[in-house]
């Protein structure tokens, strides 16, 4: 995962070598996702259809 304050910029790779990039996402949603215990959940509850 990597992230770009200054543009809301998040891009999220996969196990399988995918890698997504997500705009609009905000700071506390990039937050939960690094401190969650459950990458996977995080992103299907959080980012997953909404960026």
């Amino acid at each position: 995962m990597s992230k770009n304050a200054v543009t809301g910029t998040l891009l999220v790779t996969f196990q399988n070598g995918r890698a997504y990039t997500y705009t609009g996402v905000p700071p506390a949603i990039v937050v939960g996702f690094e401190r969650a215990p459950s990458a996977v959940s995080s992103y299907d509850a959080n980012i997953r259809g909404r960026y």
